[in-house]
């Protein structure tokens, strides 16, 4: 009852950054550009003259904006699909791969049409980013795997 409840949390909390990621591209150039000036300002704030390097920062801020909203995107599907593999013991990851890389290649589409460019390049990102973040959870539950086993063993000496 536990993991379905989990599982069910997950899913609510893929739907939600769904919304988020859509909402964005829903944006157009001028509130896209608004919204990561902010960010840009901020970390130009915090970094010093003197390390201040000739940098597109805006790009990199929007670039990876996109490989941070996928990788959340990507932990929570991943996380899903392996607690339905646990407990219905079936192998649903190559769903999570098609699902993330039809929702990247949507949220260009969107991004269409809202004078935004739309590129092969993003949605590349985009599916770069589910990977890291299926790559961080994988290494995640790896590691919480080894100490659980641990501490299994110290209990059964």
């Amino acid at each position: 009852m536990k993991t379905k409840i989990t599982i069910l949390f997950l899913l609510f909390a893929t739907v939600i950054i769904n919304i988020f990621i859509f909402a964005n591209s829903f944006d157009d150039v001028q509130e896209s550009y608004e919204k990561s000036d902010v960010v840009t300002n901020v970390v130009e704030s915090m970094v010093s003259e003197q390390n201040k390097v000739d940098w597109n920062l805006n790009k990199i801020i929007r670039k990876s904006a996109h490989l941070f909203e996928f990788a959340l995107l990507g932990i929570t599907v991943t996380l899903c699909l392996y607690l339905i593999k646990r407990c219905y013991s079936k192998r649903f990851y190559g769903l999570g791969c098609f699902y993330v890389l039809a929702i990247a290649v949507l949220d260009e589409f969107i991004q269409s049409f809202s004078d935004r460019t739309s590129s092969v390049r993003d949605v590349l990102l985009d599916f770069g980013g589910f990977i890291v973040g299926a790559f961080i959870l994988s290494i995640c539950v790896a590691v919480f795997r080894i100490i659980s086993k641990r501490k299994e063993k110290k209990c059964l000496n």
